[in-house]
């Protein structure tokens, strides 16, 4: 009898934090008991005991961090540290309940916001040894601050093409007795490679608690265009990109002149780079540029271009503008020949999307207190 009594008793368990936390952070979504039960899998009595004691167990959270693994906690750091990572997981939680996907410069970018308004607030009540405290966000530290909050990565939704080594080779030697023979210097020698942005286009992954299974998406915008940045090989002279947009009047430009941008702005319906846009391009701003530029060097006034075998730009060696020279590289050699794929468009790119992310960013906290959709902020 004992011993049938013994395993019909039932085992208590107890109740991790992050689970405590969760329970009450349902209910003040208004989330019903039953669902609740449901999700995490705990009785009624047990909900109700944890939310009854909501005050004392957010009390015990402010201590450590409030995540899954609440043991992890970091000694030796300045408490402002872990002040910063507590409400940085909370603005995490909120952004995936609003269905806001999160890269790592978004989350990098609120961080150091909410670290330096913390120390702000510190040196204004007169704590002096804050302002000897630095935040660096690193990747480390992200990385850090990832296990310690247990966060995850997970997706919400490259292509390597087989370049021709032997024709690059043929070029490499092609170009350079052309740069020999017609005896243009370095700084004469110019490059230019298109690339597409879908200017609105947003992380493809976000950064959720590990109890949380699955996380809002959001359909991807296809919305692009086309830029074309020019550079020469000594890297001293950057020419305004030529952006190519389907609209020749695009609403957020409406009372701009686009002859102000620092880009030369073209339209066209498709979007796509044409052979007559890039001729104007060319003859219109980039050849008047390189006057200029061989003026102020006591260079002789004419370039040499180099641009990708497509069928906007001139087929083979073609003379493009008074004192501009273009020579397309061999089909299937970008990988191996254009400077601009070595970084440059890369470059350009991340820059854009850390700008993008900040404005996001920006716009979030502006409407922390509503439910905005993330396709009204961007």
């Amino acid at each position: 009898m004992c011993s049938k009594a013994a395993e019909n008793k039932k085992v208590r368990k107890s109740v991790p934090l992050n689970v405590k936390l969760d329970v009450i952070k349902r209910f003040d979504r208004g989330e019903r008991s039953v669902d609740i039960m449901r999700a995490l899998g705990l009785s009624a009595s047990t909900i109700r005991a944890i939310y009854l004691q909501k005050e004392k167990i957010l009390k015990v959270a402010e201590l450590t961090i409030s995540s899954v693994n609440s043991k992890v906690v970091s000694s030796g750091r300045h408490p402002i540290m872990n002040r910063t990572e507590s409400l940085l997981l909370e603005w995490i939680d909120g952004c995936g309940y609003r269905g806001v996907p999160l890269s790592y410069l978004m989350i990098k970018e609120k961080a150091v916001r909410l670290f330096d308004k913390l120390k702000q607030k510190a040196l204004e009540d007169g704590e002096e040894s804050i302002a000897e405290v630095k935040f660096i966000a690193s990747h480390g530290r992200f990385d850090r601050f990832l296990r310690r909050g247990n966060l995850r990565c997970l997706k919400l939704t490259g292509e390597s093409a087989s370049a021709d080594t032997e024709a690059a080779a043929k070029f490499q030697e092609e170009l350079k007795n052309i740069i020999v023979e017609c005896g243009y210097s370095y700084k004469q020698v110019f490059d230019c490679d298109e690339t597409t942005i879908y200017w609105k286009k947003l992380p493809s992954k976000t950064f959720i608690s590990r109890e949380e299974k699955l996380a809002k998406g959001h359909k991807a915008s296809k919305d692009r265009f086309t830029l074309i940045p020019v550079i020469n090989a000594t890297g001293d002279a950057a020419l305004r990109p030529l952006l190519v947009y389907h609209s020749e009047h695009p609403r957020a430009l409406e009372h701009i002149d686009t002859n102000t941008l620092l880009v030369v702005f073209r339209s066209h319906l498709s979007g796509w780079n044409t052979q007559t846009i890039f001729s104007d391009y060319v003859t219109g701003y980039v050849s008047p540029f390189v006057e200029n530029y061989c003026k102020r060097n006591n260079l002789d006034n004419r370039c040499l271009l180099t641009a990708d075998n497509c069928t906007a730009h001139p087929p083979g060696v073609a003379e493009c503008g008074r004192n501009i020279r273009v020579v397309s590289l061999p089909a299937n050699t970008t990988p191996l020949l254009q400077p601009c794929d070595q970084g440059l468009i890369a470059i350009i790119k991340a820059y854009y999307t850390q700008n993008v992310m900040r404005h996001i960013v920006n716009a979030i906290d502006r409407e922390r207190n509503s439910r905005t959709a993330l396709r009204e902020i961007w």
